[in-house]
Order: C-alpha cells, then sequence, then structure tokens
C-alpha cells in the first residue's frame, strides 16, 4: 500500500460481493445461492517493531465496518536441530 487510496479497489470487492449475494438472497427462489462473499480479513502484524501507516489504520477500520478482521502477530521460530 504505498498510496492513500491503494486501498479503495480491496473495499470496493468486499461490498461488491456482499451486494452480489444480497441480491441473490433477495429472489424467491433462493436454492442455488452462491456465496462468494469475503468473511474474514487476517492481518499479520511483524513482532520486530511494523511502523504503522495513518492511511493503514484507515483501511482496518474501514474494512473492520465491512467484516471480521484479525490482527495477528506473525512470529516465524526455528526449533533446533536436536528437537
Amino acid at each position: 500500500m504505498k498510496k492513500n487510496s491503494s486501498w479503495e479497489p480491496i473495499l470496493k470487492c468486499v461490498e461488491e460481493r456482499y451486494d452480489a449475494y444480497l441480491d441473490q438472497e433477495r429472489r424467491v427462489n433462493r436454492k442455488h445461492i452462491v456465496d462468494n462473499r469475503v468473511h474474514c480479513c487476517l492481518y499479520f502484524v511483524s513482532p520486530t517493531g511494523h511502523k504503522y501507516v495513518s492511511f493503514l489504520f484507515f483501511f482496518l477500520l474501514q474494512i473492520w465496518q465491512s467484516i471480521n478482521l484479525f490482527i495477528l502477530v506473525a512470529c516465524a521460530c526455528e526449533q533446533p536441530e536436536g528437537d
């Protein structure tokens, strides 16, 4: 995400999928509803000190209003060779 508006296509895709599902649900025949909605967003945070940008917080707030947001601390641990 280099620019302030680079997150807009992501939100637009999420909203379009939700609207398409809602249109299918409004029909009389609801036997063959295809659910292509985005149900959650996993955001991995580096444990070494990730610097947040203000527009990134804005994106997370916007996406949180539409779908479930899980912020995870990503940690890759190595096991010793003897284990």
